[in-house]
């Protein structure tokens, strides 16, 4: 059997990823957590997703499906 994990972060987050003073950090920390997930042997795949920019939201209230794009999602 096979999962797929999600991993949700906030844009602040995000945004440590190109951050000078936070990047190192930010990029060690994962590094070492894929790296004992691969060690345990229970990584057959690390393909990444699109950028939160690019997100869609989708949600079902009251029957009707509300659909909103990350562009509206920031003009609000």
């Amino acid at each position: 059997m096979q999962y797929m994990l999600v991993y949700r972060e906030t844009l602040a987050e995000v945004g440590r990823r190109d951050d000078p003073a936070a990047a190192p950090a930010y990029w060690g920390a994962w590094n070492a957590y894929i790296g004992a997930l691969g060690g345990a042997g229970v990584i057959v795949s690390g393909n990444g997703l699109q950028p939160p920019r690019t997100g869609t939201t989708v949600r079902v209230t009251g029957g009707q499906r509300q659909v909103r794009s990350a562009a509206a999602k920031a003009s609000l």
